[in-house]
């Protein structure tokens, strides 16, 4: 029995089992280019919930088991898809006659990602290397100038790589984001209103951010998700007399937590960019579309 009929059937047998596990069900066990077990593996992550890929992304980043890099890459890309993404998978593997990105995501908007994974920045990226992706996918038409590169990596602990980019010719170009911030991401944008998707893509463009009005606005709906949910009828009949004082109380709690997520927006992405990234001028303008 395949993966897919073990899904079909009863989805409830994969419920405990690791992602490495499921991997093993799919075709010959062995994700491969262009094999029938990535294909199946594939195409079961596209029906699983958000949850479940989340748990198999840090499953990917806490086990060591062969080839997790290639699943992480799978995952990563169906994450791009739960992003309203058009998101083409890959190779696992760069070849002499193929162009080795991990993933080329589209927007709704047309603004394209080339996308790099890495499960660890213990080895450097050869930057020089992405943008020849970059330039070669400019010259078979499948993407222009409204592109960028994104690299994800699973932890988060990324001050040489950062540092990396911001001293390299391709800093405008280049983006990095954690695994696990992509998942808030999704998560985040599974939770609220369709226009906060378009807010969502908009972070992983290169931007100077002299403006900080889009980072405000996602964590403002982040902040709406914290919000103590109202009492019930029954709550609000036993006890009138405090419903004055909990409104005023929430409001204020509230308010409290959305200052001091703006607060460390602000502060988190400065000290992480470094001053100099947030004066206008210090980058050249912006093509992008937002």
């Amino acid at each position: 029995m395949t993966l897919l009929d073990i899904w079909r059937n009863d989805p409830s047998q994969l419920d405990t089992y690791r992602v490495r596990q499921i991997v093993s069900f799919a075709g010959d066990g062995v994700l491969s280019d262009g094999n029938y077990t990535s294909n199946e593996f594939r195409e079961f992550l596209s029906f699983v919930d958000s949850q479940k890929l989340f748990a198999y992304i840090r499953n990917c980043l806490t086990e060591k088991f062969e080839r997790s890099g290639f699943v992480l890459q799978d995952l990563v890309n169906e994450l791009g898809r739960r992003l309203d993404y058009k998101a083409i998978n890959g190779r696992y593997r760069g070849s002499a006659q193929s162009i080795g990105f991990d993933g080329l995501w589209e927007a709704p908007s047309g603004w394209k990602l080339v996308i790099e994974v890495r499960t660890t920045d213990t080895y450097r990226i050869d930057l020089e290397v992405l943008a020849r992706y970059r330039a070669r996918l400019r010259e078979q038409g499948a993407l222009d100038d409204n592109s960028s590169i994104l690299i994800i990596v699973g932890r988060q602990e990324t001050g040489d790589l950062e540092a990396q980019i911001r001293g390299s010719r391709h800093a405008w170009d280049v983006r990095l984001l954690s695994a696990e911030a992509l998942v808030r991401l999704v998560s985040l944008k599974e939770a609220r209103d369709p226009a906060t998707a378009e807010r969502i893509r908009s972070l992983l463009l290169p931007n100077e951010y002299t403006r900080l009005d889009s980072l405000i606005e996602v964590a403002f709906d982040g902040a709406e998700d914290l919000r103590p949910a109202e009492p019930t009828d029954t709550a609000k009949e036993v006890l009138p007399h405090r419903k004055a004082r909990t409104q005023q109380a929430v409001t204020r709690g509230a308010e409290q937590k959305l200052s001091e997520l703006r607060a460390r927006v602000v502060e988190r992405y400065a000290a992480n960019q470094g001053a100099g990234m947030l004066k206008t001028g210090m980058l050249k303008k912006s093509k992008l579309p937002y």
